[in-house]
């Protein structure tokens, strides 16, 4: 799947299959419509969809600051300097032996 098809696969079509394409799916005039705004353009690459700089929630910016004591997703299970997924806590050592 392309980048731009998993945009449409996320937005458009997942609206038609809950039923609610006529209000949701596209940013159109008299449609609802929470938008984000990225720092890269994830036509070139899927991931930059996590580089956020702005949420508009139904219009108005929303506030994307985790709460105080929250740690945010990435930071837990992404190294962002070596992007790879871990299915652990970087903390916690995972039982097995280094290879």
């Amino acid at each position: 799947m392309t980048e731009m098809e998993a945009l449409i696969a996320a937005t458009q079509t997942s609206a038609d299959l809950c039923g609610a394409v006529d209000q949701l799916g596209t940013v159109e005039v008299g449609k609802l419509a929470d938008l984000i705004v990225v720092s890269a353009s994830p036509l070139e690459n899927i991931s930059n969809i996590r580089k956020l700089k702005l949420v508009l929630k139904g219009g108005p910016l929303a506030d994307t600051s985790a709460p105080e004591g929250i740690a945010n997703l990435w930071e837990l299970f992404v190294d962002l300097e070596h992007p790879t997924v871990s299915l652990r806590r970087p903390d916690k050592p995972s039982g097995r032996d280094p290879d």
